[in-house]
């Protein structure tokens, strides 16, 4: 199984073409994800000597993150996943943080003056107001300091891919979370 992941909604965007050996495309800048998405995509096809039509699915990080990078990436993923007739699953960008560990675990990103998103085991993101923040553990991860954990997401993203939990390109929204 060979499929495409996209997550433009931080600071950090990456593009990921795993089933093969995994390959990594780090955009260069936050600001550039509208110049250099696509020809990162393309380079990583080529690379593998595949095209769009080699791959199982499409998958996107639809937030929580930066209002105009996530739009980028969805936007973007949901229109190879039409024009290509791939199936599309869409996942929270802060589940590139999972770590491995299997105990619970909290993951935090600034969400600026609202707080922090988050999320835990439960994978369902949620906001925490900054004077709601539950005593840091060992098992607290800030988004912003932990690295993106590619291998697991890739997993993770695959048995959600075997359960079948896809969604249709039109029907794809991006994660806002608000107080």
């Amino acid at each position: 199984m060979k499929y495409l992941i996209i997550d433009t909604s931080g600071s950090e965007s990456f593009v990921l073409l795993s089933g093969t050996s995994t390959n990594v495309t780090t955009l260069p800048s936050a600001r550039g994800q509208t110049k250099y998405l696509i020809p990162a995509i393309d380079q990583l096809l080529k690379e593998a000597n595949l095209s769009l039509a080699d791959l199982s699915f499409i998958a996107v990080g639809n937030g929580p993150g930066s209002f105009t990078g996530t739009r980028i990436g969805v936007i973007t993923a949901k229109t190879l996943a039409y024009a290509s007739k791939l199936p599309l699953l869409s996942f929270c960008s802060l589940m590139r943080y999972i770590p491995n560990e299997t105990q619970d675990y909290l993951i935090l990103s600034d969400a600026k003056s609202r707080g922090y998103y988050a999320m835990n085991s439960s994978l369902e993101p949620f906001l925490i107001a900054k004077d709601q923040l539950p005593p840091k553990t060992k098992h607290t991860y800030l988004a912003s300091s932990s690295e993106t954990n590619y291998e697991n997401l890739s997993e993770i993203l695959k048995k959600q891919c075997t359960k079948g939990f896809f969604v249709a390109p039109e029907e794809l929204k991006v994660t806002y979370l608000t107080t």
